[in-house]
């Protein structure tokens, strides 16, 4: 029930206030006006969500690029069907095993096709001491003991100095080594009778820049244009001569990479 209106007295009202009652449309706005903030919170919430959601799919995303970018490197850098699915199996294993294993951009891999006998083209690489003035990435090379060389080389825009240890050698067939002080690398050339005067020699390096010169030249891919061009120079020093200046036919037992002795089986032919 109302209460009587207040009195006037000279248009002025007097007596106490009148308390208003609260009608069905007031308590209705005091209600959707309560609702509001928890209708925010839970929006907040979802959109929050959908952020975080829509950030891990861009974050799968770009994984996915880089190895589709990886794989497609992989195949691009290794001639032959078994050299790209051999690349591409490394490369997704490297993938998904850290950033402890060796990473695809490091291997570098190269070949070239040479106009004379395998037994001429593996004696003529077998005299070290002649790279220097046949190539012009290597600088000097001084045979130390008879498994080993010190190399002096420019990598990129540097020049470094370190040991190459014999760890396997074949005779027309293979020559294998690792580095011991200076850059760290290892690595394999391979000799491939393609005919009696066709010789395939194939290069493959595992090598780990040091240096933020080296690691820029190995991203801008200078190391893999250097093995590649030497390549090409020996080719031409090979096949313009005819046939080789010395031959070294020993042979060296395959060494564990641990092993960092010196002592070697070989045998010198007669």
């Amino acid at each position: 029930m109302s209460s009587a209106p207040r009195q006037k007295i000279l248009g002025l009202p007097i007596g106490p206030p009148q308390k208003k009652s609260s009608t069905p449309k007031a308590v209705a706005t005091g209600a959707a006006l309560a609702v509001v903030p928890v209708l925010a919170a839970r929006f907040i919430d979802k959109a929050s969500g959908s952020i975080k959601k829509g950030q891990q799919v861009a974050h799968d995303a770009t994984e996915a690029s880089r190895t589709v970018n990886n794989l497609k490197q992989a195949a691009d850098e290794h001639p032959g069907a078994i050299g790209k699915a051999r690349a591409i199996a490394s490369a997704l294993k490297n993938d998904g095993a850290g950033s402890g294993k060796t990473k695809l951009s490091h291997l570098i891999e190269q070949h070239t096709d040479i106009a004379a006998p395998r037994s001429v083209v593996y004696n003529q690489w077998t005299q070290l001491e002649m790279f220097a003035s046949i190539t012009k990435g290597v600088e000097n090379v001084e045979q130390d003991g008879r498994d080993s060389a010190e190399w002096t080389a420019k990598i990129g825009p540097s020049r470094r100095t370190w040991k190459a240890q014999i760890t396997e050698q074949v005779p027309d067939e293979r020559i294998a080594w690792r580095s011991k002080g200076g850059p760290t690398m290892k690595g394999v050339v391979s000799f491939h009778e393609l005919d009696d005067e066709l010789t395939r020699v194939l290069v493959e390096i595992d090598y780990q820049p040091s240096g933020a010169v080296e690691v820029i030249g190995n991203t801008l891919r200078i190391q893999r244009r250097r093995v590649k061009r030497d390549l090409r120079l020996f080719k031409h020093f090979v096949e313009l001569r005819g046939e080789a200046t010395g031959s070294w036919r020993g042979r060296i037992a395959k060494k564990d990479d641990e092993d960092q002795g010196d002592e070697a089986q070989e045998e010198r032919a007669s």
